[in-house]
Protein backbone atom coordinates (compact mmCIF):
# COMPACT_ATOMS: atom_id res chain seq x y z
CA UNK A 1 0.00 0.00 0.00
CA UNK A 2 1.79 3.38 -0.98
CA UNK A 3 2.21 6.09 1.87
CA UNK A 4 0.87 9.48 1.06
CA UNK A 5 3.27 12.40 1.82
CA UNK A 6 4.74 15.61 1.40
CA UNK A 7 8.10 14.83 0.00
CA UNK A 8 11.42 16.57 1.92
CA UNK A 9 14.15 17.75 0.38
CA UNK A 10 15.91 14.69 0.18
CA UNK A 11 13.62 13.74 -2.22
CA UNK A 12 13.56 16.58 -4.56
CA UNK A 13 16.25 14.54 -6.34
CA UNK A 14 13.70 11.67 -7.15
CA UNK A 15 11.19 13.88 -7.89
CA UNK A 16 13.20 14.94 -10.29
CA UNK A 17 14.06 12.07 -12.28
CA UNK A 18 10.29 11.20 -12.79
CA UNK A 19 9.22 14.39 -13.88
CA UNK A 20 12.76 13.91 -16.71
CA UNK A 21 11.40 10.50 -17.40
CA UNK A 22 7.43 11.86 -17.65
CA UNK A 23 8.15 14.94 -19.57
CA UNK A 24 10.98 14.20 -21.80
CA UNK A 25 14.21 16.38 -20.66
CA UNK A 26 17.15 15.61 -18.93
CA UNK A 27 17.13 15.79 -15.27
CA UNK A 28 18.24 18.57 -13.47
CA UNK A 29 20.68 18.07 -11.25
CA UNK A 30 20.52 21.56 -9.12
CA UNK A 31 16.66 21.09 -9.12
CA UNK A 32 15.59 22.67 -5.61
CA UNK A 33 12.27 23.03 -4.22
CA UNK A 34 10.54 26.57 -6.30
CA UNK A 35 8.98 29.39 -4.35
CA UNK A 36 5.22 28.64 -3.72
CA UNK A 37 5.48 25.41 -4.00
CA UNK A 38 4.98 22.22 -2.18
CA UNK A 39 4.99 18.74 -3.56
CA UNK A 40 3.59 15.43 -2.54
CA UNK A 41 4.52 12.05 -2.95
CA UNK A 42 3.16 8.09 -2.85
CA UNK A 43 5.75 5.77 -1.80
CA UNK A 44 5.91 2.05 -2.36
CA UNK A 45 8.66 0.20 -0.16
CA UNK A 46 9.95 3.53 0.54
CA UNK A 47 10.44 4.64 -3.34
CA UNK A 48 8.52 7.67 -4.97
CA UNK A 49 6.59 6.13 -7.05
CA UNK A 50 3.93 9.07 -7.77
CA UNK A 51 4.35 12.99 -7.33
CA UNK A 52 2.08 15.69 -7.62
CA UNK A 53 3.35 19.60 -7.23
CA UNK A 54 0.48 22.14 -5.82
CA UNK A 55 1.36 25.85 -6.65
CA UNK A 56 -0.03 28.88 -4.68
CA UNK A 57 -1.62 31.26 -7.39
CA UNK A 58 -3.67 34.10 -7.61
CA UNK A 59 -6.35 33.95 -10.97
CA UNK A 60 -8.17 37.01 -12.06
CA UNK A 61 -12.11 36.10 -12.05
CA UNK A 62 -14.75 38.29 -11.66
CA UNK A 63 -12.68 41.46 -11.51
CA UNK A 64 -11.21 40.16 -8.04
CA UNK A 65 -8.17 37.84 -7.50
CA UNK A 66 -9.09 34.03 -6.59
CA UNK A 67 -6.65 32.56 -4.60
CA UNK A 68 -5.75 29.10 -6.44
CA UNK A 69 -4.17 25.91 -6.26
CA UNK A 70 -2.06 25.12 -9.58
CA UNK A 71 -1.64 21.64 -9.82
CA UNK A 72 1.18 20.44 -12.04
CA UNK A 73 3.82 17.76 -12.83
CA UNK A 74 1.47 14.92 -12.41
CA UNK A 75 3.99 12.04 -12.70
CA UNK A 76 3.85 8.08 -12.16
CA UNK A 77 7.31 6.07 -12.59
CA UNK A 78 6.56 3.53 -15.06
CA UNK A 79 6.86 0.48 -12.86
CA UNK A 80 3.92 1.61 -10.70
CA UNK A 81 1.44 3.19 -13.87
CA UNK A 82 -2.06 1.21 -13.68
CA UNK A 83 -2.52 0.70 -9.38
CA UNK A 84 -4.25 3.72 -9.26
CA UNK A 85 -1.77 5.99 -7.26
CA UNK A 86 -3.13 9.38 -8.98
CA UNK A 87 -6.21 8.28 -7.27
CA UNK A 88 -4.72 8.49 -3.84
CA UNK A 89 -2.67 11.41 -4.72
CA UNK A 90 -5.33 13.68 -6.37
CA UNK A 91 -7.41 14.47 -2.72
CA UNK A 92 -4.42 14.53 -1.01
CA UNK A 93 -3.30 17.63 -3.24
CA UNK A 94 -6.50 18.87 -3.32
CA UNK A 95 -6.97 19.17 0.75
CA UNK A 96 -3.71 20.80 1.18
CA UNK A 97 -4.59 23.04 -1.28
CA UNK A 98 -7.54 23.78 0.06
CA UNK A 99 -6.06 24.11 3.23
CA UNK A 100 -3.94 26.99 2.45
CA UNK A 101 -6.85 28.56 0.93
CA UNK A 102 -7.12 28.23 -2.01
CA UNK A 103 -10.86 28.60 -3.19
CA UNK A 104 -10.56 27.08 -6.52
CA UNK A 105 -7.67 24.51 -8.88
CA UNK A 106 -6.50 24.78 -11.92
CA UNK A 107 -4.27 22.92 -13.97
CA UNK A 108 -3.09 21.61 -17.55
CA UNK A 109 -4.47 17.76 -18.53
CA UNK A 110 -2.25 16.05 -20.46
CA UNK A 111 -5.74 13.86 -20.92
CA UNK A 112 -8.70 15.46 -19.75
CA UNK A 113 -10.81 12.69 -18.89
CA UNK A 114 -8.38 11.97 -16.28
CA UNK A 115 -8.90 15.17 -14.11
CA UNK A 116 -12.88 14.82 -14.15
CA UNK A 117 -13.42 12.76 -11.65
CA UNK A 118 -11.30 14.91 -9.04
CA UNK A 119 -14.04 18.12 -10.09
CA UNK A 120 -12.25 19.25 -12.95
CA UNK A 121 -13.52 20.58 -16.20
CA UNK A 122 -12.00 22.41 -19.20
CA UNK A 123 -12.62 26.55 -19.54
CA UNK A 124 -10.15 27.51 -21.64
CA UNK A 125 -6.70 26.63 -23.64
CA UNK A 126 -3.18 27.96 -23.87
CA UNK A 127 -1.92 27.78 -27.88
CA UNK A 128 0.65 28.89 -29.98
CA UNK A 129 -0.41 30.51 -32.87
CA UNK A 130 1.76 30.22 -35.96
CA UNK A 131 1.25 33.84 -38.44
CA UNK A 132 3.11 35.34 -41.20
CA UNK A 133 5.13 38.08 -39.78
CA UNK A 134 4.79 40.08 -43.01
CA UNK A 135 0.93 39.58 -41.96
CA UNK A 136 1.78 41.55 -38.63
CA UNK A 137 3.42 44.27 -41.09
CA UNK A 138 0.77 44.70 -42.97
CA UNK A 139 -1.83 45.12 -40.35
CA UNK A 140 -5.00 47.21 -40.92
CA UNK A 141 -7.21 49.16 -38.66
CA UNK A 142 -6.70 52.46 -37.47
CA UNK A 143 -2.97 52.74 -36.59
CA UNK A 144 -0.30 54.06 -38.83
CA UNK A 145 3.02 52.38 -39.51
CA UNK A 146 4.69 52.04 -35.86
CA UNK A 147 2.73 54.80 -34.20
CA UNK A 148 -1.28 55.13 -33.98
CA UNK A 149 -4.25 57.57 -33.69
CA UNK A 150 -5.74 56.92 -30.45
CA UNK A 151 -8.68 59.94 -29.19
CA UNK A 152 -6.50 62.48 -30.87
CA UNK A 153 -3.32 60.96 -29.05
CA UNK A 154 -0.73 58.83 -30.78
CA UNK A 155 0.55 55.56 -29.95
CA UNK A 156 4.28 55.42 -29.53
CA UNK A 157 6.34 52.18 -29.51
CA UNK A 158 9.53 52.24 -27.75
CA UNK A 159 12.03 49.29 -26.21
CA UNK A 160 11.63 48.68 -22.33
CA UNK A 161 14.56 48.97 -19.91
CA UNK A 162 14.30 47.41 -16.30
CA UNK A 163 13.00 50.43 -15.16
CA UNK A 164 10.16 49.72 -16.82
CA UNK A 165 9.18 46.70 -15.28
CA UNK A 166 6.22 47.77 -12.61
CA UNK A 167 4.50 49.22 -15.56
CA UNK A 168 4.86 46.46 -17.57
CA UNK A 169 3.27 44.43 -14.27
CA UNK A 170 0.85 46.89 -14.08
CA UNK A 171 -0.14 46.89 -17.90
CA UNK A 172 -1.03 43.09 -17.44
CA UNK A 173 -2.91 44.11 -14.06
CA UNK A 174 -5.06 45.62 -15.77
CA UNK A 175 -5.82 43.19 -19.09
CA UNK A 176 -5.93 40.30 -16.04
CA UNK A 177 -8.86 42.09 -14.14
CA UNK A 178 -10.70 42.21 -17.25
CA UNK A 179 -10.42 39.04 -18.12
CA UNK A 180 -11.40 35.41 -16.34
CA UNK A 181 -8.54 33.30 -15.88
CA UNK A 182 -5.60 34.71 -15.99
CA UNK A 183 -2.76 33.92 -13.24
CA UNK A 184 -1.51 36.91 -11.24
CA UNK A 185 2.06 37.65 -11.77
CA UNK A 186 2.48 37.93 -8.51
CA UNK A 187 3.11 36.66 -5.07
CA UNK A 188 5.23 34.08 -4.19
CA UNK A 189 5.11 32.06 -7.09
CA UNK A 190 6.57 34.79 -9.67
CA UNK A 191 9.49 36.68 -9.82
CA UNK A 192 9.58 40.15 -7.59
CA UNK A 193 12.97 40.78 -8.96
CA UNK A 194 12.57 43.34 -11.84
CA UNK A 195 15.73 42.11 -14.12
CA UNK A 196 14.11 38.32 -13.70
CA UNK A 197 10.84 40.15 -16.05
CA UNK A 198 13.77 40.40 -18.45
CA UNK A 199 15.22 37.49 -18.32
CA UNK A 200 15.05 34.81 -21.33
CA UNK A 201 13.51 37.54 -23.32
CA UNK A 202 15.02 39.77 -26.38
CA UNK A 203 13.12 42.59 -25.31
CA UNK A 204 9.89 44.68 -24.54
CA UNK A 205 8.27 46.56 -26.47
CA UNK A 206 6.30 49.68 -25.02
CA UNK A 207 3.15 50.87 -26.23
CA UNK A 208 2.29 54.77 -24.54
CA UNK A 209 0.14 57.42 -25.03
CA UNK A 210 1.79 60.57 -23.59
CA UNK A 211 4.13 58.67 -21.15
CA UNK A 212 1.17 56.09 -20.20
CA UNK A 213 1.66 52.28 -20.72
CA UNK A 214 -1.16 51.37 -22.99
CA UNK A 215 0.53 47.99 -24.04
CA UNK A 216 3.33 45.75 -24.20
CA UNK A 217 5.14 42.51 -26.68
CA UNK A 218 7.78 40.89 -24.86
CA UNK A 219 9.47 38.64 -27.64
CA UNK A 220 12.24 36.39 -28.44
CA UNK A 221 14.39 36.68 -31.52
CA UNK A 222 15.35 33.31 -32.06
CA UNK A 223 18.38 32.28 -34.58
CA UNK A 224 19.17 32.53 -38.28
CA UNK A 225 17.00 34.63 -39.92
CA UNK A 226 15.19 34.00 -44.09
CA UNK A 227 13.17 31.14 -44.63
CA UNK A 228 12.08 29.48 -41.73
CA UNK A 229 13.53 31.65 -39.66
CA UNK A 230 10.67 32.48 -36.45
CA UNK A 231 9.95 35.40 -33.41
CA UNK A 232 8.42 33.96 -30.74
CA UNK A 233 5.82 36.58 -29.04
CA UNK A 234 5.23 35.61 -25.25
CA UNK A 235 2.52 38.51 -24.46
CA UNK A 236 1.08 40.64 -26.55
CA UNK A 237 -1.27 42.46 -24.68
CA UNK A 238 -2.92 45.66 -25.73
CA UNK A 239 -5.76 48.15 -23.50
CA UNK A 240 -7.17 49.14 -27.21
CA UNK A 241 -7.19 48.17 -30.89
CA UNK A 242 -4.55 51.05 -31.38
CA UNK A 243 -2.05 49.82 -29.15
CA UNK A 244 -2.64 45.99 -30.54
CA UNK A 245 -2.25 47.12 -33.83
CA UNK A 246 1.16 49.36 -33.23
CA UNK A 247 2.31 46.67 -31.55
CA UNK A 248 1.86 43.44 -34.21
CA UNK A 249 3.45 46.48 -36.84
CA UNK A 250 6.58 46.63 -34.90
CA UNK A 251 6.77 42.88 -34.67
CA UNK A 252 5.70 43.18 -38.20
CA UNK A 253 8.94 44.55 -39.22
CA UNK A 254 11.06 41.52 -38.90
CA UNK A 255 9.14 40.10 -41.49
CA UNK A 256 12.63 40.64 -44.09
CA UNK A 257 14.63 38.41 -41.46
CA UNK A 258 11.89 36.01 -40.20
CA UNK A 259 8.77 34.91 -42.07
CA UNK A 260 7.47 33.42 -39.41
CA UNK A 261 6.32 34.73 -35.74
CA UNK A 262 4.86 32.09 -33.06
CA UNK A 263 2.27 34.06 -30.31
CA UNK A 264 1.47 32.32 -27.02
CA UNK A 265 -2.28 33.24 -27.19
CA UNK A 266 -5.84 32.10 -25.19
CA UNK A 267 -8.68 32.09 -26.77
CA UNK A 268 -8.93 34.55 -30.00
CA UNK A 269 -5.70 35.41 -31.07
CA UNK A 270 -5.19 39.20 -30.36
CA UNK A 271 -3.63 40.21 -33.74
CA UNK A 272 -6.67 38.00 -35.93
CA UNK A 273 -8.67 41.16 -36.21
CA UNK A 274 -6.69 43.24 -37.83
CA UNK A 275 -4.18 41.12 -40.37
CA UNK A 276 -5.18 41.51 -43.87
CA UNK A 277 -4.54 37.54 -44.67
CA UNK A 278 -6.19 36.35 -41.04
CA UNK A 279 -4.43 32.75 -42.12
CA UNK A 280 -3.34 31.41 -38.47
CA UNK A 281 -1.85 27.71 -37.65
CA UNK A 282 -2.60 26.33 -33.81
CA UNK A 283 -0.09 24.48 -32.23
CA UNK A 284 1.01 22.88 -29.33
CA UNK A 285 -2.67 23.12 -27.74
CA UNK A 286 -3.29 22.66 -24.22
CA UNK A 287 -6.75 22.65 -22.58
CA UNK A 288 -6.78 24.33 -19.23
CA UNK A 289 -9.10 22.73 -17.02
CA UNK A 290 -10.97 24.36 -13.57
CA UNK A 291 -12.04 22.74 -10.11
CA UNK A 292 -14.00 24.63 -7.67
CA UNK A 293 -12.56 23.76 -4.13
CA UNK A 294 -15.22 25.68 -1.86
CA UNK A 295 -18.84 26.75 -3.81
CA UNK A 296 -19.60 29.27 -1.02
CA UNK A 297 -16.52 30.89 -0.98
CA UNK A 298 -16.73 31.15 -5.20
CA UNK A 299 -20.01 32.20 -5.15
CA UNK A 300 -19.58 35.02 -2.60
CA UNK A 301 -16.46 36.56 -5.02
CA UNK A 302 -19.35 36.64 -7.89
CA UNK A 303 -20.10 40.29 -8.49
CA UNK A 304 -23.96 41.99 -8.26
CA UNK A 305 -26.11 40.58 -9.98
CA UNK A 306 -29.15 42.22 -11.90
CA UNK A 307 -31.21 39.75 -10.99
CA UNK A 308 -32.77 39.18 -7.24
CA UNK A 309 -32.97 35.29 -6.50
CA UNK A 310 -33.03 33.08 -3.38
CA UNK A 311 -33.03 29.78 -4.63
CA UNK A 312 -30.88 26.23 -4.19
CA UNK A 313 -28.67 23.76 -5.85
CA UNK A 314 -27.05 21.06 -5.74
CA UNK A 315 -23.61 19.66 -7.16
CA UNK A 316 -24.05 15.84 -8.07
CA UNK A 317 -20.95 13.39 -9.00
CA UNK A 318 -17.67 12.73 -7.96
CA UNK A 319 -15.21 15.26 -6.45
CA UNK A 320 -11.82 15.01 -5.10
CA UNK A 321 -13.25 16.95 -1.79
CA UNK A 322 -16.00 15.40 -0.41
CA UNK A 323 -17.11 18.66 0.83
CA UNK A 324 -17.95 19.99 -2.27
CA UNK A 325 -21.47 17.81 -3.51
CA UNK A 326 -24.22 18.74 -1.54
CA UNK A 327 -27.17 20.87 -1.15
CA UNK A 328 -26.75 25.27 -1.79
CA UNK A 329 -28.42 27.81 -0.78
CA UNK A 330 -27.89 30.98 -3.04
CA UNK A 331 -29.13 34.50 -2.93
CA UNK A 332 -28.12 36.59 -5.99
CA UNK A 333 -29.18 40.91 -6.20
CA UNK A 334 -27.54 44.03 -5.85
CA UNK A 335 -25.90 43.65 -2.84
CA UNK A 336 -23.55 40.50 -4.52
CA UNK A 337 -24.24 36.72 -4.38
CA UNK A 338 -24.40 34.77 -1.09
CA UNK A 339 -23.91 30.82 -1.14
CA UNK A 340 -23.86 28.43 2.13
CA UNK A 341 -23.84 24.47 1.47
CA UNK A 342 -27.05 23.02 3.89
CA UNK A 343 -26.31 19.90 3.40
CA UNK A 344 -24.21 16.99 2.00
CA UNK A 345 -27.14 14.98 0.44
CA UNK A 346 -28.05 17.13 -3.12
CA UNK A 347 -31.97 18.44 -2.99
CA UNK A 348 -34.81 16.51 -4.49
CA UNK A 349 -36.07 19.08 -7.47
CA UNK A 350 -33.05 21.10 -7.19
CA UNK A 351 -31.35 22.10 -10.60
CA UNK A 352 -27.76 20.17 -10.12
CA UNK A 353 -24.09 20.72 -11.62
CA UNK A 354 -21.72 18.06 -11.88
CA UNK A 355 -18.37 19.22 -10.27
CA UNK A 356 -17.00 20.02 -13.81
CA UNK A 357 -20.19 21.89 -14.98
CA UNK A 358 -20.10 24.17 -11.96
CA UNK A 359 -16.34 25.23 -12.22
CA UNK A 360 -17.64 26.14 -16.38
CA UNK A 361 -20.61 28.33 -15.35
CA UNK A 362 -19.05 29.80 -12.70
CA UNK A 363 -15.78 31.01 -14.57
CA UNK A 364 -18.31 32.19 -17.56
CA UNK A 365 -16.43 30.15 -19.77
CA UNK A 366 -20.40 28.62 -20.97
CA UNK A 367 -23.72 29.75 -20.69
CA UNK A 368 -26.74 27.40 -19.14
CA UNK A 369 -28.24 26.25 -22.49
CA UNK A 370 -24.77 24.90 -23.23
CA UNK A 371 -24.30 23.28 -19.99
CA UNK A 372 -27.57 21.88 -20.32
CA UNK A 373 -26.83 20.78 -23.75
CA UNK A 374 -23.82 19.28 -22.34
CA UNK A 375 -25.25 17.52 -19.48
CA UNK A 376 -23.38 19.36 -16.84
CA UNK A 377 -26.57 20.96 -15.63
CA UNK A 378 -29.63 19.19 -15.15
CA UNK A 379 -32.95 19.59 -13.45
CA UNK A 380 -35.14 22.28 -13.44
CA UNK A 381 -35.01 25.29 -15.04
CA UNK A 382 -36.75 27.56 -13.21
CA UNK A 383 -34.04 29.52 -11.93
CA UNK A 384 -31.68 29.31 -15.37
CA UNK A 385 -32.37 32.78 -15.96
CA UNK A 386 -31.02 33.89 -12.56
CA UNK A 387 -27.99 31.40 -12.89
CA UNK A 388 -27.16 33.35 -16.35
CA UNK A 389 -27.43 36.61 -15.03
CA UNK A 390 -25.30 35.85 -11.93
CA UNK A 391 -22.06 35.16 -14.05
CA UNK A 392 -21.02 37.81 -16.38
CA UNK A 393 -19.57 37.07 -19.43
CA UNK A 394 -15.81 37.65 -19.87
CA UNK A 395 -13.11 36.54 -21.84
CA UNK A 396 -11.71 33.42 -20.54
CA UNK A 397 -7.85 32.92 -20.94
CA UNK A 398 -4.97 31.50 -19.15
CA UNK A 399 -1.11 32.70 -20.43
CA UNK A 400 1.35 30.83 -18.26
CA UNK A 401 1.36 27.13 -18.32
CA UNK A 402 2.49 25.25 -14.87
Amino acid sequence: MAVIRELDPDDIAAGEQLSAEAFGRAPNPAASAAPGARYLGAFIDGQLAAKVTIRSYDSHFHGTLVPTGGIGSVTVAAEHRGRGLIRDLMPAALELAAGDGAVVSGLFPTATGIYRGFGYESITDEYEAIVATSDLAATTGPAGPGTAELGGDRVRVRRASVDDAERVRCCYDQWGRQQNGPLSRRGVSFPANDAELFAGVSSIFLAEVDGEVVGYCSWRRGTGFGAGAELEVLDLIGQSAEATVALARTIGSFATVADRTRIRSSGPEPTGWFRRDGRTERIQTSSYQLGILDPAAALGLLPPCPATADFTFSVRGRHGLPSVPGRYAVSAGADGVQAERTGAAPGDGDPSFTPGGLAVWWSGAAGVVELRSAGLLQGPTDHDAALEAMVPRRPVRILDHF
